[in-house]
């Protein structure tokens, strides 16, 4: 019973989700990717780059560049749930996390296994982020804008 309990607990914290762009209202929030849609481990379905959230607790890859007004999809390719975060008050170490400045900090909430999370960076800069859950075992990564 407890672990069904946990499971169902795991399971509605996989589908929470929120986010957004730079200058955009709530664009990204977690979503189980479409069956049948294959991607290139580079480049989604519909064009953006694309870093994989894994088991070992990795952002890959751990940096990435992109053109201004380019979207990153992060999707999880493990079981383990993750965050993408960008939001100095959630981080347990708030010098993991950076952004340019007159850029919206953001969470991703919850990106279950199989689930993504996009967001268009408009702003040229470097985006460091965490995955909140797993940012002791220094689960960071970033965003070079250019």
């Amino acid at each position: 019973m407890r672990r069904l309990a946990l499971v169902l607990t795991l399971g509605a914290l996989g589908m929470a989700g929120c986010g957004g762009g730079d200058d955009q209202a709530n664009e990204g929030s977690a979503q189980r990717s479409p069956a049948g849609k294959e991607a290139t481990p580079a480049e989604s379905a519909d064009g953006a780059a694309v870093v994989e959230m894994n088991d070992q607790l990795a952002f890959e890859p751990k940096q990435i560049e992109v053109a201004a007004g380019e979207k990153v999809t992060w999707k999880n390719v493990g079981k383990v749930a993750h965050t993408v975060t960008a939001d100095k008050s959630k981080a347990a170490d708030p010098s993991l996390v950076s952004i340019p400045e007159g850029t919206e900090e953001w969470d991703s909430g919850f990106v279950g296994e199989g689930e993504s999370f996009s967001r268009t960076f408009r702003n040229s800069g470097t985006y460091r982020y965490i995955c909140i859950p797993h940012e002791g075992a220094r689960m960071v990564g970033s965003v070079v804008v250019r």
